[in-house]
């Protein structure tokens, strides 16, 4: 009998563990902020704003050359948001230029905005293979996602 209650309380024990950290792991991010925008260009590239916080909570302005326009959110998966997140501070964001722009104006630009917290939010702009790999591979998970997620209107 005495071995069961030490068994069942070990089980309890291990189950409330377990679930406590997942809590603290999802909500590690949860002040954290980043976001893409797709300029226009002399073309049919898309235009779009997507937003990602930290709780994956991700909203969409697609404009034109977009499948649909409007106003769309998305719930985002607990170990995507955290995979971007990581990869997002690992940046260097204090070493990179605001602007690593080309003479070429007919080029959609890419803007990411990355914040942790509302005070510290940082923007560089890129259309070129000159701005940082980092930041271009950023950039490309941001727009994989974008493309990939579960997008639902939002109700006026």
């Amino acid at each position: 009998m005495k071995n069961k209650m030490i068994l069942t309380l070990l089980f309890a024990a291990f189950f409330i563990s377990c679930h406590s950290g997942r809590n603290i792991s999802k909500n590690i991010f949860s002040k954290d902020f980043i976001s893409i925008e797709k300029t226009p260009c002399y073309g049919t590239c898309p235009i779009y704003t997507m937003s990602i916080d930290g709780d994956g909570i991700a909203l969409l302005r697609a404009g034109d050359f977009m499948d649909e326009v409007g106003f769309f959110y998305a719930t985002l998966k607990a170990d995507s948001v955290s995979s971007l997140f990581r990869h997002a501070k690992v940046c260097d964001w204090d070493s990179y230029d605001s602007s690593y722009m080309n003479q070429y104006l007919d080029l959609p630009s890419t803007i990411i905005r990355f914040s942790m917290n509302a005070k510290d939010t940082i923007t560089v702009q890129y259309n070129t293979v000159n701005a940082p790999q980092e930041l271009r591979l950023l950039g490309n998970r941001l727009e994989l996602l974008q493309e990939q997620s579960d997008w639902k209107p939002v109700d006026k």
